[in-house]
Protein backbone atom coordinates (compact mmCIF):
# COMPACT_ATOMS: atom_id res chain seq x y z
CA UNK A 1 0.00 0.00 0.00
CA UNK A 2 2.82 2.39 1.02
CA UNK A 3 4.15 1.77 -2.50
CA UNK A 4 0.85 3.03 -4.17
CA UNK A 5 0.66 5.91 -1.77
CA UNK A 6 4.30 6.76 -3.34
CA UNK A 7 3.05 5.86 -7.25
CA UNK A 8 -0.37 8.32 -6.62
CA UNK A 9 0.97 10.56 -4.57
CA UNK A 10 1.25 13.38 -7.18
CA UNK A 11 -2.71 12.83 -7.95
CA UNK A 12 -3.83 12.37 -4.87
CA UNK A 13 -1.97 15.61 -2.88
CA UNK A 14 -2.83 18.07 -1.09
CA UNK A 15 -3.85 15.21 1.86
CA UNK A 16 -3.13 13.63 5.03
CA UNK A 17 -3.00 10.28 5.38
CA UNK A 18 -3.93 8.90 8.74
CA UNK A 19 -2.24 5.03 9.83
CA UNK A 20 -4.04 3.62 12.45
CA UNK A 21 -2.73 0.74 14.40
CA UNK A 22 0.52 0.25 12.74
CA UNK A 23 2.54 -2.77 12.71
CA UNK A 24 6.44 -2.29 12.68
CA UNK A 25 6.84 -3.97 9.34
CA UNK A 26 4.49 -0.55 8.20
CA UNK A 27 6.37 1.83 10.41
CA UNK A 28 9.72 0.67 8.66
CA UNK A 29 8.17 1.19 4.97
CA UNK A 30 6.51 4.72 6.33
CA UNK A 31 10.28 5.66 7.11
CA UNK A 32 11.24 4.85 3.62
CA UNK A 33 8.43 7.33 2.17
CA UNK A 34 9.83 10.72 0.62
CA UNK A 35 9.98 13.38 3.46
CA UNK A 36 7.60 15.04 2.06
CA UNK A 37 5.04 12.33 2.28
CA UNK A 38 6.18 11.47 5.65
CA UNK A 39 5.51 15.48 6.44
CA UNK A 40 1.76 14.84 5.40
CA UNK A 41 0.84 11.47 7.20
CA UNK A 42 0.12 11.20 10.84
CA UNK A 43 0.53 7.66 12.25
CA UNK A 44 -1.75 6.37 15.48
CA UNK A 45 -0.22 3.02 17.93
CA UNK A 46 -3.37 2.26 19.39
CA UNK A 47 -6.55 4.18 19.68
CA UNK A 48 -9.96 4.12 21.85
CA UNK A 49 -13.02 3.23 19.79
CA UNK A 50 -14.54 6.30 19.75
CA UNK A 51 -11.07 8.44 19.08
CA UNK A 52 -11.27 6.33 15.93
CA UNK A 53 -14.94 6.58 15.32
CA UNK A 54 -14.29 10.64 15.49
CA UNK A 55 -10.85 10.35 13.14
CA UNK A 56 -13.64 7.82 10.60
CA UNK A 57 -16.09 10.87 10.42
CA UNK A 58 -13.55 13.43 9.03
CA UNK A 59 -12.40 10.86 6.18
CA UNK A 60 -13.52 11.12 2.62
CA UNK A 61 -11.74 7.35 1.65
CA UNK A 62 -11.06 4.58 4.24
CA UNK A 63 -8.29 2.69 2.48
CA UNK A 64 -7.66 -1.08 4.04
CA UNK A 65 -4.68 -2.89 2.96
CA UNK A 66 -6.36 -6.82 2.94
CA UNK A 67 -9.42 -8.77 3.11
CA UNK A 68 -6.62 -11.56 4.42
CA UNK A 69 -7.99 -11.86 7.61
CA UNK A 70 -11.92 -10.53 6.69
CA UNK A 71 -13.75 -7.44 6.28
CA UNK A 72 -12.08 -4.84 9.04
CA UNK A 73 -15.12 -3.44 10.77
CA UNK A 74 -13.56 -0.26 10.03
CA UNK A 75 -14.98 -0.94 6.59
CA UNK A 76 -18.61 -0.17 7.76
CA UNK A 77 -17.63 2.30 10.57
CA UNK A 78 -16.05 4.22 7.71
CA UNK A 79 -19.41 3.75 5.74
CA UNK A 80 -21.56 5.02 8.66
CA UNK A 81 -19.63 8.38 8.34
CA UNK A 82 -20.05 8.49 5.12
CA UNK A 83 -16.04 7.62 3.81
CA UNK A 84 -15.73 5.51 0.85
CA UNK A 85 -13.85 2.29 1.88
CA UNK A 86 -11.22 0.70 -0.65
CA UNK A 87 -10.42 -2.93 0.53
CA UNK A 88 -8.16 -5.13 -1.26
CA UNK A 89 -8.74 -8.42 -2.14
CA UNK A 90 -4.98 -9.31 -2.32
CA UNK A 91 -2.76 -11.42 0.84
CA UNK A 92 -0.53 -8.67 2.17
CA UNK A 93 3.37 -10.22 3.84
Amino acid sequence: MLETIKLAWNRIQPCTIHFLVTDPPTRKWYYLLPKNIQAKCIIYDRLHHIEIIDLLSSYRIMVASSLFEGLPNATYEAMATGALPIVSLLETS
